[in-house]
Formats: C-alpha cells, sequence, structure tokens
C-alpha cells in the first residue's frame, strides 16, 4: 500500500483557483507559451519580481486544461526554503497526504507514472537546484508528465524551453492622449481594471488620460506596481499618484492582505531577489544601478570592478543577473547592451547608498567623459553618434554629477563641449546648451576652457536659430580666446560670422568665415575646413554669388568624401541642391536634396532632414507638382512649428512663395487637405515619399481611425492580422497556423492592399484597436 493516500478521488482534475480579478492583456506571451508546450515538456516562464510570472502560467494552466488529460496541478513553492521538502510539497499539491517516511520522490513518481498531468511549479529561484532535479528525474521517468514552471532564472534541465515575461505594453508618447488610443496599451488596461475594483465610478477620460497614460509608463509596464499604484485610487486621483512616484516604494506600499509578504510591496518582492543572490552578485547590482540607462560591457567592467570584484569577473556577474532576471539582455545591439527596469535600479541605488559606495559615481563620470572624448567627423561617425544616442541618459547622469559637484565643473565643462557636434546632429540643442550654460556658470579659471565653453554656447544657439543670443556669446569667446588658443579663435570667428550674417551684416559674416577657414587651413584641421566650406558656399549661394559658393561647397564634398564624413556633406549637398534649383536644373536640384535626405536619414538628422523635404516640397511645385508639394509642405510644417527660427530668414520667404502658389493652383480647399495628409506622415514615411520611393501615391495616415476602415477582411487575414498585432512574424504566423512563411506573407499583402496599408505597424495598430474595441 502506498504511505501517500489519497484525499479524494479525483486526485488528478486539478487545483488551478478561479481568476478573481479580470485578466488582462498578454495575448503574445501566452501564445508563446502555447507554442513552447507544443514542442517541449518543459517550459519556464522567466522574469523579475512583480512581472506576472505566476498570473500568466496560471492563465495559460487555465487555457489549456481541457486538453490536459489528468489536469493542471499548481505547486506553490514560495513559503518553502527546505529544498529537502519539494517532492513532498508536490505530493501535497497533487492532493495526497505525506505520511510516508521513505524518500518522497520515490513515491511521487509511482503515482505520476502512467499519468499525463501539467505541473505548475510558481516560484522556483530560491530552490533551483531541487527544482532542477525533481524535474529533470519527472520528465525522465514519467513521460506523460508535463511541467510549466516559474522563476527569475531558467532551472538549467535538458530540454527546457524559455520565455522571458516582459513588461505590459505601455502607451506611445506619440500617440495622442485620448481614451481610445490609451486602451490600447495592455498597462492602461491593467491599471482601469484594477481601479475599477477599488473605485467602481472610476473611468478612464479625456481628463485624466493624460495621467494615466504617464502613470503606466513610469510604472514601466510592470503589473505588480500597476495593481499597487490602482489600490491608491482609494485616497488619490491618478495625478496625485503620478506626482508621488519619486518615492514610489513608500507609495507602491499596500497590496491585497491575502498575498504572500513578498508581494505586498515593490520593495519586499525587491529584497526577496537581492537576498537570493551571492555577495558578489548583490554588489553587482548595486553598482550596475549607477547607471542611468543601458549599458556595454566595456562600460561596467570600467565602472563596475574594484573593491573585491576584478574586471574579469564582471562578465560572470552581469550573466548571473540575467539569468535571474535583475538585468535585462538587449543580444540585438551591437555590442550587447545590459539594463535594469527602473524600479529595480531604484532599490539598487537605495542598497548603494545604504553601503556608502560613493565612489562609483565619479567613476562612471570618468567612463563616459572619455566616451564623449572620442567624438569627430569621419567614417565613424554614425558609429559614433549611435553609440552616444545609446548612451545619452548616462552622458546626462555624469554631467549632472559635474553641475552638482562644483569642483567638477571644469571636467564637465570639457565633456559638454566635447559632444558639441552631438548636441547640434541629434536635436539635443536646448539640452546641450542648458549643459553648457550651467557648466560655465560653476567653472571658474582655465580660459581657454571657458572660452571653448562660450564658442560652443554660441554654436548651439546660433544652430537653434537664437542668432541674438549667439551673436554676443562668440564675441566674449573671441576676445577671451584671443592670444591663447588659436583653435577657440577660429571657430569663435567662423560661428560669429555666421551670427551676425544671419543679422544682415553679409559682410563681416564673410569676412570673419573667411578667416577661419585661413586659420583651419593653417592648423590642418579638416573638420574646421569643411565646417567653413559649408557655411561659406551656404552664404554665397543666398547673397548671390552661386559660382563661387558651388565651388567652396564641391571642395567640401570632395574632402568629407576622402575622410568618409557623411554629415557635412550633406549638407553641403543640400546647399548646392537649393542653388540647382535657383538656376532652373530643377532635375539636378531633385536628385542633390535626394542623396542629401538618404544621408541625412542615415545620420537620424531629423532636423536636416525636414530641409531636404521642404526643398523637394519646392522642386515639386516648380515642375507642376502641385499636389505632391502640399503634401511635403504638410510633412515639414508641424517640425517648423516646434523649431521656430530653424529655417532661415531667406528660405521663409520660398516657403512662402511656394504655399502661396500652391493654394493658387489647388485652391484652399485642395490645399488643405494635401497639407493635413502630409502632416499625419511619419518622418520615415514623409522621406519615402520625398525621395520618390512611394511614388506618387501616399501611404494612409498611421492615426486613421480604424472604424473609418474597410471591414473586408477573410476571417484567415483578421486571424493574421491578430497574430500580427502580437508582434509575430511571418515564420512564427506559419507555424501557427501550420502554413509556409511565404503563404503568411502572400496573406499580409493582401491585407495591406484590402486595408490601404503600407507597413505590417498600420496593420498590428488597426488590430490591437478592433480588439480593444471588442472588449467586454
Amino acid at each position: 500500500m502506498c504511505a501517500i493516500s489519497h484525499q479524494r478521488s479525483n486526485q488528478l482534475a486539478g487545483n488551478l483557483p478561479d481568476e478573481l480579478s479580470r485578466f488582462v492583456g498578454r495575448r503574445a506571451e501566452i501564445a508563446a507559451c502555447k507554442r513552447a508546450l507544443a514542442r517541449s515538456r518543459l517550459v519556464t516562464l522567466t522574469g523579475p519580481g512583480g512581472i506576472g510570472k505566476t498570473r500568466l502560467a496560471m492563465r495559460v494552466g487555465l487555457d489549456v486544461r481541457r486538453a490536459v488529460v489528468d489536469g493542471v496541478w499548481l505547486v506553490e513553492l514560495a513559503s518553502l526554503r527546505d529544498p529537502a521538502l519539494l517532492a513532498r510539497e508536490v505530493a501535497r499539491s497533487l492532493g495526497f497526504s505525506d505520511r510516508s517516511t521513505t524518500w518522497a520522490l520515490a513515491t511521487l513518481l509511482d503515482h505520476l507514472r502512467g499519468r499525463s498531468p501539467m505541473l505548475l511549479l510558481d516560484n522556483c529561484e530560491h530552490l533551483l537546484d531541487a527544482c532542477a532535479v525533481l524535474s529533470e528525474t519527472v520528465l525522465h521517468i514519467c513521460p506523460g508528465v508535463r511541467m510549466l514552471a516559474t522563476s527569475r532564472e531558467p532551472l538549467g534541465v535538458a530540454g527546457e524551453v524559455i520565455v522571458p515575461v516582459p513588461t505590459m505594453s505601455v502607451p506611445s508618447m506619440d500617440d495622442p492622449a485620448t481614451p481610445e488610443h490609451l486602451l490600447r496599451s495592455e498597462a492602461a488596461r491593467l491599471f482601469t481594471s484594477r481601479a475599477a475594483g477599488v473605485r467602481p465610478d472610476f473611468a478612464v477620460s479625456a481628463a485624466n488620460a493624460t495621467s494615466v497614460a504617464e502613470l503606466v509608463r513610469r510604472l514601466e509596464g510592470i503589473p505588480l506596481a500597476i495593481e499597487l499604484a490602482a489600490v491608491r485610487l482609494r485616497s488619490l486621483a491618478p495625478e496625485q499618484i503620478l506626482d508621488r512616484l519619486d518615492n514610489r516604494f513608500q507609495l507602491l506600499s499596500s497590496g491585497s492582505r491575502t498575498a504572500e509578504a513578498r508581494q505586498k510591496t515593490m520593495h519586499a518582492t525587491l529584497e526577496w531577489s537581492y537576498a537570493l543572490l551571492t555577495e558578489p552578485e548583490q554588489a553587482m547590482w548595486r553598482r550596475a544601478s549607477i547607471f542611468a540607462d543601458s549599458f556595454d560591457l566595456g562600460a561596467a567592467e570600467a565602472v563596475c570592478s574594484g573593491a573585491g570584484i576584478t574586471a574579469d569577473a564582471v562578465f560572470g556577474l552581469i550573466d548571473g543577473l540575467i539569468a535571474k532576471s535583475v538585468l535585462i539582455c538587449e543580444p540585438d545591439r551591437v555590442p550587447a547592451r545590459y539594463r535594469m527596469l527602473d524600479t529595480v535600479r531604484e532599490f539598487g541605488e537605495a542598497k548603494r547608498r545604504s553601503e556608502h559606495e560613493t565612489w562609483l559615481a565619479r567613476r562612471h563620470r570618468d567612463w563616459y567623459a572619455g566616451v564623449a572624448g572620442q567624438q569627430g567627423l569621419g567614417s565613424e561617425q554614425v558609429a559614433w553618434f549611435d553609440r552616444l544616442h545609446a548612451d545619452h541618459a548616462n552622458l546626462r547622469a555624469a554631467l549632472d554629477f559635474c553641475v552638482a559637484h562644483r569642483d567638477e565643473a571644469p571636467t564637465g565643462l570639457k565633456m559638454a563641449c566635447d559632444l558639441w557636434l552631438y548636441w547640434g546632429s541629434r536635436g539635443h540643442l536646448t539640452e546641450g546648451r542648458r549643459c553648457v550654460d550651467a557648466l560655465l556658470a560653476a567653472a571658474s579659471g582655465d580660459r581657454p576652457l571657458r572660452a571653448r565653453g562660450l564658442w560652443v554656447a554660441g554654436y548651439l544657439g546660433l544652430i537653434q536659430g537664437d542668432p541674438n543670443f549667439a551673436v554676443p556669446v562668440l564675441e566674449q569667446a573671441l576676445s577671451l580666446a584671443e592670444g591663447i588658443d588659436e583653435s577657440a579663435v577660429a571657430y569663435a570667428s567662423q560661428f560669429l560670422g555666421r551670427g551676425v550674417w544671419r543679422l544682415g551684416d553679409a559682410d563681416r559674416g564673410l569676412a570673419l568665415t573667411e578667416q577661419a577657414l585661413a586659420s583651419h587651413r593653417a592648423a590642418d584641421d579638416w573638420e574646421g575646413v569643411v565646417l567653413a566650406l559649408v557655411q561659406l558656399g551656404w552664404m554665397r549661394i543666398l547673397s548671390g554669388n552661386p559660382a563661387h559658393g558651388r565651388v567652396q561647397l564641391q571642395e567640401c564634398i570632395e574632402l568629407c568624401h576622402a575622410q568618409g564624413e557623411r554629415w557635412i556633406a550633406s549638407y553641403a549637398l543640400w546647399v548646392l541642391g537649393i542653388g540647382a534649383w535657383q538656376d532652373g536644373a530643377v532635375e539636378e536640384a531633385a536628385e542633390l536634396e535626394r542623396e542629401a535626405l538618404i544621408l541625412k536619414r542615415a545620420m537620424s538628422d531629423e532636423a536636416g532632414s525636414l530641409l531636404c523635404i521642404e526643398a523637394l516640397a519646392w522642386i515639386a511645385v516648380t515642375n507642376g507638382q502641385m499636389q505632391r508639394g502640399a503634401v511635403l509642405l504638410g510633412a515639414a510644417a508641424g517640425a517648423w512649428q516646434s523649431l521656430p527660427g530653424f529655417l532661415p530668414q531667406p528660405l521663409q520667404e520660398k516657403h512662402v512663395a511656394c504655399q502661396d502658389s500652391v493654394v493658387q493652383a489647388l485652391g484652399s480647399s485642395g490645399f488643405d487637405a494635401a497639407f493635413a495628409s502630409g502632416r499625419l506622415l511619419t518622418p520615415d514615411q514623409a522621406a519615402h515619399v520625398a525621395v520618390g520611393e512611394l511614388g506618387e501615391s501616399l501611404p494612409d495616415s498611421p492615426h486613421r481611425r480604424p472604424e473609418s476602415l474597410p471591414n473586408k477582411l477573410t476571417p484567415r487575414e483578421r486571424q493574421i492580422a491578430t497574430l500580427l498585432a502580437e508582434g509575430m512574424s511571418n515564420a512564427d504566423i506559419g507555424r501557427t497556423l501550420v502554413v509556409s512563411a511565404r503563404t503568411a506573407e502572400t496573406h499580409v499583402r493582401h491585407i495591406m492592399d484590402k486595408l490601404g496599408f503600407s507597413t505590417r505597424a498600420q496593420i498590428a495598430a488597426w488590430a490591437a484597436a478592433k480588439s480593444v474595441d471588442e472588449q467586454p
């Protein structure tokens, strides 16, 4: 007779509890888990605490239990501390009373052999080795058993399929803050659902949609954080919760009284994870929290090593924290980057402060000051800009450290000046100006450094369309640099020339720029030379001396090509295109502007791209393509509202003349309709239209209301649209529907044709909106 006696006759019918609250979202993750269970007998859901692994596993279990012959059984392990009791706990969860003094695993195997249940092992991370041994043994001895586990790290068993559980989708910053758009995100729907349980009268409205959207974005789509925040609606409005998020661990401090203690607060959840780590892993968590956003291995080795952790040990510790869901790896980035959820980072910061590891901030600053110092034009320019873009939050944190500590201001000012090309090329002008201004105010003494800071401040003000600010600052920089720093004299003269030219003093502007060019040539500073050449070419073409201007622009392009430089070359091409258009060489102008636009898109130069689109609008109108011209004017118009003064006065006059011509040709209503369609284009769509990749036809607006689209999809096409909304590729769709990827691709093309869409993203947005509309 078995030592484990039955407590009920239907002991393998399953023990999953009913859902007490509505399950929200997670369609893609449910589908991924089901696909994994179809090909493996052990699937592990991984992710950090509070991400929703348990709830997702239980939902999957409820979905599949009709197909599981002997039921789905939940084994809750959070409160179990002794690994020797694991097999007994599984048996207890299956409904057996443990009265045996013999090895529990053997008796458990006796009962499972010949049966086909699914075991849901929940919270395995603190019993990882024991769970791995039990799982491997059960799967080997009992071929009918399947297992679904949740853990902060994989079990490491042969044949295990790992399904990472991400955060919930949050509202896009680009979407309008309306209830309709807001409720397309899983995080907002979860907040609304849980809020209704606290305040039955609560609903997302036009009045609170912006606050709710920002709230769930700040909580990063972490389900536990969202649910704890929703509880606060008992006494706070969404706007008040948002205001108090800076102290989120205190705010999110109450949940269900029946929840596990570790799940009642975010802090307790993270303490649970922290306590399971080794001391070196705990130290790495604390130290990695110094990074404001994602970071790469080189940064981690430089910043986090020391004080008991060698540089060689850093990668192993990072790998361990990834396995334990403390760090998230972004392997598609080259090099790979790592990041923490903000809530996880803030916990690490609190631990770091308690350990008084203040030296990390300076090491962090030193590393990113070195990164900034690698700037320059040339063949590596795009890679450098991309690297700085990826590290933008860390650069900002390093500069903030320098602003906050007055003795660090000189180092910070040098770092901010080293970034001068980046500030301008990637559109961080206001941030760059504020940073340089703050560090100039804090730094003192070093005249060459201060002169450099002043010309950088003037340059940033100038390209932001603020010559009245820039000119006196550049005059001050020139005065300070004379006699002590020839490089600063040359750059201050060059940009001062541009400023006074913008203010109407053309002769002085040309003279200062010529003087700067001569200084750059004498110093063999090719970067300064190409910058001065493009500025001179621009001035001369718009001042009525196009022949001389073209010579200087051609020289600029040749020098740029020799060095592999593309950003300055794109501006030279843009100016040449305007010159060709003014001379009546319309086809040549169009080709030059298209070439410039392609380069600018590759550089992610949004403002420069709009200048090219604007020029291509003028060219289209000259060619009699009034509809196309109106659309391109619309594509550029929204940006000019957010960049006042960016379009120089001579070009503003051409813009007005072009628009007047289109209105006269199309009439006010025709112009307004075409202009409005251009305003709704994304930057990528506008660029594709401008270079002619979409011909004369324009894609439907990505903001087009889904209910206005034709309802003419077949059931199969609707199914595929839904899978697209879950983020599936053609290959994923093929595997799910048991068709080839090529067949799936054909269906996607048919859907685009029927709905008038041009991108998969538009199909996905439409399908997601339909799903929201159909929610009960």
